[in-house]
């Protein structure tokens, strides 16, 4: 068996870098969000300054009250994110509290003196308000870094247990009926397939236990139909020797009866020899006959060495030429000899030697 991939590692990578994903989405999200909520207070904190503290330093300035003035600019200066308050207009002596920072939030408000009298305005000073946004959305970053952290750390913890929890439940019962499956053969189909696992009440059914149960039923099946094959097997090796064994008795038989046939011809043949008759083998389907030395010498032909001769030729043609009406008259009787409807076949019938008178042949 190949070298498996864990699965259930490579499952929980994805679900970590999918969720982590998701964490580092959602968390921008909301980071962008509460930045422009960010922006939206330090608007809203200078619509307060504009609506509280002008008034009070252009009164301030006004009736030259330079402690008035210093005091509403120090209160101003210790608001929260308040880094840099300055205040000009009064003995030109500007009041200053904190320090500037680079890419803070400035807002200029100008100071005025309005106459109702004469409905005029005079422009007394100014005040010029610094509020620390980067050290704000500084601490906004930390915040959500450190939030994206948790998460992330409660990620990683979530995804090692359901590693942890999909490798002792799932995947190495799953090698082990992969490794199962892979060992088997038709040696070892009677050992069962068994998976220690603890179960948890009503929930033993599941997949694995499903995928268990259908490799032994797989099992018994194929351990039944091996069964009934090696039976199906025995029984035609036995048909196999029992039909072998047949054959070798009816050869033997075939053989016996050949050998005695060939006895009894050659016992004829010697008999016929001794008597000086003549004899010949027809076959109905074929033109060829078989006959002895005597056979040749009555009807005066060439001796051949397989004593095989033409029937129309050799055995027919000095019958035909002594009288040509004979041969309907023996193809008639040689058939029903050969078929067997007349047990004996008697034959008179002059032929004509090449060389001298004529005869009548039997057989």
């Amino acid at each position: 068996m190949n070298k498996s991939r864990n699965l259930s590692l490579q499952l929980t990578l994805a679900t970590t870098v999918f969720a982590a994903l998701v964490a580092l989405a959602i968390t921008g999200v909301q980071m962008l969000g509460e930045r422009s909520t960010l922006q939206k207070a330090i608007d809203q904190q200078f619509s307060q300054i504009e609506a509280v503290a002008v008034p009070s330093l252009e009164d301030a300035i006004w009736s030259i009250n330079l402690e008035a003035v210093r005091l509403t600019a120090g209160g101003l200066a210790g608001h929260s994110g308040v880094n840099y308050v300055a205040v000009t207009g009064i003995a030109n002596q500007p009041v200053a509290f904190g320090t500037r920072i680079a890419g803070a939030a400035v807002r200029e408000f100008h100071l005025e003196w309005r106459r109702a009298a004469q409905d005029s305005v005079q422009p007394i000073g100014s005040l010029l308000v610094e509020i620390n946004q980067p050290a704000m959305e500084s601490d906004l970053a930390d915040k959500y870094r450190a939030m994206l952290f948790s998460n992330l750390l409660l990620i990683t913890l979530v995804a090692g247990f359901v590693l942890l929890l999909t490798e002792r439940r799932v995947m190495r019962h799953i090698r082990k009926i992969a490794r199962f499956v892979d060992s088997r053969d038709t040696g070892n189909l009677d050992q069962p397939l068994a998976l220690q696992r603890w179960h948890l009440r009503g929930l033993s059914n599941d997949e694995v236990n499903l995928l268990a149960q259908g490799v032994s039923r797989m099992q018994d099946t194929l351990r039944h139909a091996f069964a009934k094959q090696k039976e199906d097997l025995v029984r035609v090796e036995a048909a196999d020797a029992e039909v072998r064994s047949l054959n070798i008795k009816l050869e033997d038989r075939v053989e016996q009866r050949t050998q005695q046939l060939r006895r009894a011809q050659e016992a004829a043949e010697l008999v016929l020899d001794w008597t000086e008759s003549a004899y010949w083998s027809i076959d109905a389907h074929s033109d060829v006959v078989i006959g002895n030395e005597r056979l040749v010498r009555l009807l005066g032909l060439e001796l051949r060495t397989d004593n095989r001769y033409s029937k129309r030729q050799h055995l027919y043609g000095p019958i035909l030429a002594e009288d040509p009406s004979y041969a309907e008259t023996l193809d008639a009787l040689f058939a029903q000899s050969l078929t067997g409807d007349m047990p004996v076949l008697e034959v008179k019938a002059p032929y004509a030697q090449p060389n001298g008178p004529c005869g009548l042949p039997r057989s």
